[in-house]
């Protein structure tokens, strides 16, 4: 089969001419009857209006990626519940339903119109944000190295190259061979043509995939420990469940795995990722700024999840489920981690230690879930009703 292109009739009957005269020439003879005017090859859609002749072929497949996260991976949420599918199973579907259009065409449709790679990349951030139980707001960064997966340009860029190689690789004699010469000349006098001939002189043969997933990797990591509203991920090690806990960019984690009660893990997941509504975790230090940001509990200090979790004993119900949890924790098999004092860097380090426990992830998941729901219906409420529903639990359980 033989695709021809052109952005006008001339064009496209001038090229007809050259391919009937390269016909004769080698003994070929066109069947009209199996030839028609196309708009999508091998699924691939060309559009001639369009500066960018795959412009529509990026809708069409956001369209259809979009349609296949709503239709098949969260449709099958209606009926066992959200967030009750396994997280890797939820990622082994987005891979073979979703991913599947995001990627195709990458190999022979180099990313040159960001626009058009923003509608594939709106459908991923917005696909994996829902896996997570994560806003739309959410930082980006974490929805790559909570599950393991690259971000849609990188994955496409890799796509591109390693066929690029493919194509530098085969004889010069090869049809491919040749129609990325023919193009590689079309850009060199300026006309239009496929990318991928620009793409073969900016990275050589020997230019290594590997360097590009590692530059990727540092990215990543770099990302993550320049945030500030990610400051518990900060000198993560991930827990491994036979060996010492390790750096580890971007995988499953551990307490995706681990939590398979749905809102607990979502709770713990937007705790951890930054992904709360905790007024204490922000990049503004100024000094209106601070005071926006003192717990609305005990008004007193910053409110931060190690403040809320540890450290605030405004309300009593929060102190309970937060006495339960400790002891919970020591008759369990974690007695080690029972803390003893509530300083500011003692129970950061301490809760960022008790998070990455590879098997106590569930109860510490169950206790971040209790005290977010008890916090967020108070907040709910106007702050000057706060001191009256707290005085009147204390009056409560004194009694």
């Amino acid at each position: 089969d033989i695709v021809i292109i052109s952005h006008s009739r001339a064009g496209l009957q001038s090229h007809l001419d050259d391919f009937a005269i390269w016909c004769r020439a080698n003994f070929l003879e066109l069947s009209a009857k199996k030839s028609s005017v196309m708009e999508k090859y091998v699924g691939v859609t060309f559009t001639s209006t369009l500066r960018n002749i795959f412009g529509d072929h990026y809708k069409n497949k956001a369209e259809v990626a979009q349609a296949c996260a709503h239709g098949g991976l969260f449709g099958l949420e209606h009926h066992v519940g959200r967030g009750n599918i396994p997280i890797r199973t939820s990622v082994q579907l987005y891979t073979a339903l979703v991913d599947c259009h995001l990627i195709h065409g990458a190999d022979v449709c180099p990313d040159v119109d960001d626009a058009a790679l923003r509608l594939l990349e709106r459908v991923q951030l917005s696909t994996l944000r829902r896996i997570l139980g994560l806003g739309s707001r959410s930082s980006k960064v974490v929805l790559f190295t909570e599950l393991g997966l690259y971000p849609l340009r990188c994955r496409r860029l890799l796509l591109c190259l390693s066929y690029l190689k493919y194509l530098l690789q085969l004889p010069e004699t090869h049809f491919a061979h040749q129609a990325l010469l023919v193009s590689e000349d079309l850009h060199t006098r300026s006309r239009h043509s496929n990318q991928l001939s620009a793409l073969s002189r900016r990275y050589p043969l020997t230019f290594p995939v590997r360097s590009i997933k590692r530059a990727q990797h540092a990215a990543l990591d770099t990302k993550v420990e320049q945030s500030i509203s990610l400051y518990l991920l900060h000198s993560r090690l991930e827990p491994q469940n036979d060996g010492p806990a390790k750096h580890i960019t971007s995988c499953i984690r551990h307490y995706l795995t681990g939590v398979t009660i749905a809102d607990h893990r979502f709770a713990m997941t937007r705790i951890l990722l930054g992904a709360h509504n905790l007024h204490g975790v922000h990049s503004d230090n100024s000094q209106a700024s601070i005071q926006l940001q003192q717990c609305r509990m005990c008004h007193n200090h910053l409110e931060t999840p190690e403040h809320m979790l540890l450290q605030c004993n405004a309300d009593s119900d929060t102190t309970r489920i937060r006495d339960e949890f400790f002891s919970h924790l020591s008759q369990k098999t974690h007695p080690r981690f029972v803390p003893v004092s509530f300083t500011d860097n003692a129970a950061l380090f301490w809760l960022k230690a008790v998070m990455f426990e590879w098997d106590a992830a569930p109860i510490v998941a169950r206790w971040i879930y209790h005290t977010c729901r008890k916090w967020k219906a108070l907040s709910l409420l106007p702050s000057e009703v706060h001191a009256d529903i707290r005085h009147q639990h204390d009056d409560g359980d004194d009694g």
